[in-house]
């Protein structure tokens, strides 16, 4: 397993997010407690608990791996709704009577903790992207005032048949 940098505090890979950690730490509950379903289970509520917990560390570790965080945060959605699939999958079990009371309870709290844990990855990642959206926005709306006086500027220089254009015609002209 890897281990955050312990001076900057920096995630190197999907095992440094706490969701993902909780969220192994689910999956090996999962297939601890579905071992003891009944055996007419094993393509039915065992493999749905089972496949929908695995989900939740997989899309987590896929949504790491992307590049730009609107992707991020779709694949992260993703691990929070498997979170909820296995919430209702475990209230089931518990009410078919495959789960103690006491064992239900347990496992259940760790959705809980997951689901809120989730829920703050996707927030500030959102947050990543209002903050880099604005930077962008901010930057080209740099460029093109940039860009708009170099042709005031420089409009003796620019082709014959575009002299006649205002400065703004040409930018979005040159922009197409």
């Amino acid at each position: 397993m890897s281990q955050v940098d312990q001076g900057t505090n920096k995630i190197n890979n999907f095992q440094d997010l706490n969701a993902w950690k909780n969220g192994h730490r689910l999956v090996l509950e999962i297939y601890r407690i579905t071992k003891k379903f009944p055996r007419e289970e094993i393509f039915g509520l065992t493999n749905q608990l089972r496949r929908a917990a695995v989900s939740i560390t997989s899309n987590i570790a896929e949504g790491f791996s992307r590049n730009y965080y609107r992707e991020k945060v779709q694949f992260y959605h993703q691990a929070l709704g498997s979170v909820t699939e296995v919430q209702n999958q475990l209230i089931i079990a518990k009410d078919v009577k495959y789960l103690p009371l006491n064992e239900f309870n347990e496992i259940f709290e760790l959705t809980v903790c997951l689901h809120k844990i989730q829920n703050g990855l996707i927030r500030k990642s959102k947050e990543i992207i209002r903050e880099t959206s604005w930077f962008s926005i901010h930057n080209s709306l740099f460029i093109i005032r940039a860009s708009y006086f170099i042709i005031r500027l420089f409009r003796s220089h620019l082709p014959a048949n575009t002299k006649n254009l205002s400065a703004t015609d040409y930018l979005f002209q040159v922009i197409k």
